[in-house]
C-alpha cells in the first residue's frame, strides 16, 4: 500500500530530511484520507499551539522549531516515536532522493475511547 504512493520531488536547496506519513487510523477511510490534501505549514502551525498555549510568539517560534528538530532527528536515527495524543511513528522505509532524504513514516493513532479511564475516579455513591 505504501508504494502506491508517488514520491514527491524534493527542492535543490532543501536542507532538512522529507517527511512523509502513511497514516493508518481506523477513523479516517484510506480513500478520504487521500482525497482531502491540506498542508500544515510552520506558520499555521505556530499559529496553532499559540492560540492554546497563549505564549509570545517569539518563545513559541523557538521551541515549535527545536521539537521539529529534534523530532526530526529522531527519526533519522530510525528511532521510534511515542507521542501522545500524536500516537506512534515509525519509519517504515528510507531512500536517499537528489540529495535528500526520503522517509516513508507510518503513524498509528489510538481511538479516543483507547485514551478515557476505565475506571471512574468517585463512587457512584458520591
Amino acid at each position: 500500500m505504501a508504494d502506491d504512493i508517488p514520491a514527491a520531488k524534493p527542492k535543490a536547496s532543501r536542507k532538512t530530511p522529507i517527511l512523509k506519513a502513511v497514516v493508518a487510523d481506523a477513523s479516517v477511510a484510506p480513500d478520504a484520507a487521500a482525497a482531502s490534501t491540506v498542508t500544515l505549514r510552520k506558520k499555521e502551525l505556530l499559529d496553532r499551539v499559540g492560540a492554546i498555549a497563549k505564549v509570545k510568539k517569539k518563545d513559541l517560534r523557538e521551541v515549535v522549531e527545536a521539537t521539529l528538530q529534534i523530532l526530526g532527528e529522531a527519526l533519522a536515527r530510525g528511532e521510534d516515536l511515542n507521542l501522545p495524543p500524536l500516537g506512534r511513528a515509525k519509519v517504515g522505509r528510507q531512500k536517499g532522493v537528489n540529495g535528500g532524504d526520503l522517509y516513508i513514516v507510518k503513524l498509528r493513532r489510538g481511538t479516543a475511547s483507547a485514551e478515557s479511564p476505565t475506571e471512574s475516579l468517585a463512587d457512584e455513591a458520591e
